[in-house]
């Protein structure tokens, strides 16, 4: 897989829900985002 660097914008409440989520799945804040935007490109149906 190719690894892309990006910065994102988030406001307080997104970086403590993806934080959160993290910490329920017992995985990184990195590996949290890159479920949210797979997630949001499957529901976009983006492949």
């Amino acid at each position: 897989m190719r690894r892309t660097e990006m910065t994102l914008r988030l406001t307080q409440s997104e970086k403590s829900t993806l934080e959160e989520l993290a910490r329920v799945r017992g995985t990184t804040l990195a590996e949290a985002v890159r479920e949210a935007i797979a997630a949001a490109a499957k529901r976009a149906k983006v492949s």
